[in-house]
């Protein structure tokens, strides 16, 4: 198994695709006149590899590198992602480092937007600019299954913006799926921000939790009138003390499963409650602050 079979097999929905493999290298080493079919001629930009794939055939863009020659090279901000059943995944699949940086610093946008179907993205650093989100993702009619995991927002300072994953009042994101992400103090606003729908989606599950580390807002708030599936086995380092700053649900949400989520607030402990369901639908079971199960807020 060489590498790039070993980035697919890792990382995407099946073993052994049977779509097409682009490449993509937002350094000087990619150039969009390339073919994008190796390693050796990658596209620059990924609207470019994005370009060559097609819809619903299954097809992976590996992006080698990306960084701000990059972002300025492409031709506008969010990148559409508008064929389903493709997979983005960056070449370093590696816990503790992403390198392959995508941002829309300074280009008032999302950095990435999912308008197709069942769009996987993983490995890499994602940022919008300042007042957006990393990922948009949802649609009044809905975007179907996204899956988005190992995927860092807002823990480096090469990725800023106002949310990690988002969407937007009146969307729906049916069966979205985001786990092994970590969401970062460099965000202004929320990890995880769903405030529409994401119909039964998991944002995390057991053993493959996300991490929020000093979010400056609430980590995962599900703001709009959502019936997720589950949130489970998520960890939160909490910049405050708050009510609801690990995960908040709207008077409107129902049904989800919160199970094994667990917060805390430095050394000293936590007087408040990190969890907070406004409407007293949904179901929460064995969630932990600093060490202590709780049940959530429903004030």
């Amino acid at each position: 198994m060489n590498w790039i079979e070993k980035i697919i097999g890792n990382n995407s929905f099946v073993t052994n695709p049977k779509g097409n493999t682009y490449f993509c290298d937002g350094t000087a080493a990619g150039s969009n006149s390339y073919d994008g079919l190796t390693p050796a001629t990658p596209k620059q930009t990924l609207t470019a590899a994005h370009a060559l794939t097609r819809n619903r055939m299954d097809d992976t863009i590996v992006v080698l590198n990306y960084g701000a020659v990059g972002a300025a090279a492409e031709p506008s901000f969010p990148i559409v992602l508008s064929n389903s059943m493709i997979h983005v995944i960056g070449a370093q699949c590696l816990d503790n480092s992403k390198w392959p940086t995508i941002s829309a610093i300074g280009r008032a946008a999302h950095a990435i937007d999912i308008t197709g179907q069942r769009v996987e993205i993983a490995d890499l650093e994602i940022g919008g600019d300042a007042g957006f989100a990393g990922i948009h993702v949802g649609s009044v009619g809905g975007i179907w299954a996204a899956c988005i995991h190992d995927v860092w927002f807002g823990i480096t300072g090469d990725t800023i913006g106002q949310d990690g994953i988002y969407t937007a009042v009146g969307e729906d994101a049916p069966y979205l799926e985001v786990y092994d992400c970590r969401f970062g103090a460099s965000l202004t606003r929320h990890g995880i921000y769903i405030n529409g729908n994401a119909t039964k989606g998991i944002l995390g599950k057991q053993g493959h939790g996300n991490k929020f580390l000093r979010m400056l807002k609430i980590a995962i708030n599900v703001a709009g009138p959502a019936g997720l599936d589950e949130i489970v086995g998520n960890l939160f380092a909490l910049s405050e003390d708050t009510v609801g700053y690990a995960i908040t649900m709207s008077a409107l949400s129902s049904g989800a499963i919160v199970s094994g989520n667990k917060a805390s607030y430095r050394v000293a402990g936590m007087t408040n409650n990190p969890f907070r369901d406004l409407s007293n639908a949904n179901h929460w079971i064995d969630n932990w602050r600093q060490g202590l199960t709780i049940a959530p807020d429903i004030v």
